[in-house]
């Protein structure tokens, strides 16, 4: 179940990804429509970080191509976002809150490389919107891990971007920030942005996202959740896990 549309936002073509002579990724072929909430899904070691991270040019790609608004990501980094792991953050480092979230406005600077009233205004709201704009001083190292997840989405939100890459959003954080968060990705949603997130809970994925790319090294899916989240296409992702599929089984069966 992969299904392709026309004037995509994302383009990932034959896209395969090697490290150390081991295909993390083969053939990977898909695209996506303008203003989805998409979860990228799929078990340990599938590659799902490994996709974004090739999609936003951080990998090296062993064959295919990436296009975003038909574009190479080099001519339109100003409309991309992107939300790192927290392990791939030095949270040591001497940088306040604030600070952080303003680096969302560096690509809109100009040649005197400070921020305006309006980037000032901007910032703020980015930070009210996420509910850090109490911590605006605090040194980042000194918050929670909800709190430091909460910082680098306000950064992607000052950004403003067209479309956000997430990686791994939810980890170590409760679930009440995790459902604050969700809520605040579908408000954007509406906005007309585009949200791609890659999410390891198989049984939270079928409420939060529209659609999904199923993932196991290969594509195994690329489509509108209620169609990609049935039994043969998930035993494919997970390899035929009987009480993953049968707790999935039962949570579609309740959404109906």
């Amino acid at each position: 179940m992969i299904q392709q549309v026309e004037k995509a936002i994302l383009e990932v073509h034959d896209l395969s990804v090697r490290y150390n002579n081991k295909t993390a990724l083969w053939n990977i072929d898909f695209t996506l429509p303008s203003g989805v909430l998409a979860g990228v899904i799929g078990p340990n070691g599938a590659g799902k970080s490994t996709l974004i991270k090739a999609i936003m040019g951080l990998v090296p790609v062993h064959s295919g191509y990436v296009k975003l608004f038909g574009e190479s990501l080099s001519k339109v980094k100003q409309r991309v976002a992107y939300v790192p792991q927290k392990e791939e953050v030095n949270w040591d480092f001497p940088i306040t809150v604030q600070e952080v979230v303003e680096m969302g406005r560096f690509p809109y600077l100009g040649l005197l490389k400070k921020l305006t009233p309006q980037d000032k205004a901007i910032v703020s709201s980015a930070m009210e919107r996420v509910g850090i704009a109490p911590l605006a001083k605090r040194q980042v190292s000194e918050l929670s891990g909800g709190q430091q997840q909460r910082v680098f989405l306000a950064r992607a939100i000052a950004q403003d971007a067209d479309i956000y890459f997430m990686d791994e959003p939810f980890t170590g954080i409760d679930i009440a920030t995790e459902h604050a968060i969700v809520a605040l990705l579908k408000e954007m949603k509406e906005q007309g942005k585009t949200i791609i997130v890659v999410h390891h809970d198989l049984y939270s994925a079928y409420e939060y996202f529209d659609w999904v790319v199923l993932l196991n090294g290969y594509l195994v899916a690329s489509a509108p959740t209620e169609q990609a989240f049935t039994p043969d296409l998930l035993q494919k992702t997970y390899g035929g896990k009987l009480t993953t599929l049968t707790k999935i089984a039962h949570i579609i069966k309740q959404s109906l």
